[in-house]
């Protein structure tokens, strides 16, 4: 066991629930040796962790049928990240500002077939559960990967990681969600119809090779909405955003090329601005810097991506409307965006208004 220099004023658990395609012994608990994780708090404090692989019900043949749930004693529960109700995208769930909805979350015991992955912390100070949630992720789903590697196992999250406190009268916890609030669009028969024709007109004008890049976009993007881990989300954004601009003859690579591309695009649209405007404004060389720290470097910082990627996410889609022949949308993000940087002036359209051929 590792040496603590330290006082341990707080203990937690994370617990990564995982379904098994392996036959594992039953009820057994398999504990490693404690460990000082190389990776710190935020506020540079140390954190001292110890894995666990917790195992419960068998389930023989799980080709057969589907897991059914143990007892309620059998295990801590948790919540397996599915509501009743609600419109989820990825780990967002989206509400339109009129609504008023209740949310309440469901916690289920092991299923036949489970075994968690659980880090049991040790710090000398208080953090906060995101601090918490943003430490353990890394750790429970590596020493996953670790598990499948090492014993040919297919294992995979059936719900995501969870922490709780532990103390002298047992363990406490709570569930949070993001909320995404966005209003609903409502679709007329015209803008059914309108819309048909529309990717009609848009693919028949592409080359083959302009159809598999414009594809590959399409297909970054849609992943992206549901993705749930956010490097992986930043990514897909990019890529998309790369495939979308990669035939503009621009000078700055592949940030000059989505610049030329978004200032193209707005320009049609009725936006006076110019490429260096829209380089400089959305700070598209910062996410692409960003993008390398996390490809190259595995450097990432957790509340930084999530507003940049909110941007790059605007951009991803502008580029694609762009590709597609449809109108940007002038009282988005993008522009919203540009007019603070430079005034840039808009003939503010909803996208809606029209579907354009190119």
């Amino acid at each position: 066991m590792a040496q603590v220099p330290i006082e341990i004023k707080n203990k937690h658990v994370a617990i990564l629930r995982c379904r098994t395609w392996c036959d594992w012994p039953e009820s057994g608990r398999y504990v490693s040796r404690g460990y000082k994780e190389p990776l710190h708090l935020p506020n540079g404090d140390p954190v001292y962790l110890s894995v666990h692989i917790v195992t419960y019900g068998r389930r023989k043949r799980p080709e057969i049928e589907l897991p059914r749930p143990l007892a309620a004693t059998s295990g801590p529960i948790v919540w397996r990240g599915h509501m009743d109700s609600g419109y989820w995208l990825g780990l967002h769930f989206v509400k339109a500002p009129e609504d008023t909805i209740p949310v309440t979350f469901h916690y289920e015991p092991p299923y036949e077939g489970d075994i968690d992955i659980q880090l049991h912390i040790g710090l000398a100070s208080e953090a906060t559960a995101d601090e918490l949630i943003q430490l353990a992720a890394p750790v429970c789903t590596s020493m996953l990967a670790f598990v499948n590697l090492a014993l040919g196992e297919l294992a995979i999250p059936v719900a995501p990681v969870q922490v709780r406190e532990l103390g002298s009268k047992g363990s406490s916890f709570a569930t949070s969600i993001v909320v995404a609030v966005r209003e609903r669009g409502c679709i007329t028969e015209d803008l059914a119809k309108q819309v048909a024709d529309g990717f009609v007109y848009a693919r028949a004008d592409m080359s083959p090779v302009e159809v598999r890049a414009v594809s590959a976009a399409a297909r970054r993007y849609l992943t992206s909405l549901t993705e749930t881990d956010a490097i992986d989300k930043y990514c897909d954004l990019w890529e998309s955003c790369e495939f979308s601009a990669m035939f503009e003859s621009a000078k700055g690579g592949k940030v000059g090329k989505i610049a030329l591309a978004l200032a193209s695009h707005l320009r049609r649209c009725g936006v006076d601005v110019t490429k260096t405007q829209v380089e400089r404004g959305l700070k598209l060389k910062d996410l692409y810097e960003t993008r390398g720290r996390i490809v190259h470097n595995a450097v990432d910082s957790a509340g930084e991506i999530a507003e940049k990627t909110k941007l790059l996410e605007a951009v991803a889609a502008e580029l694609l409307r762009y590709r597609f022949g449809l109108p940007c949308l002038t009282n988005g993000r993008i522009c919203d965006s540009l007019s603070i940087a430079f005034g840039a002036t808009t003939a503010h359209r909803h996208a809606t208004d029209g579907i354009t051929r190119r």
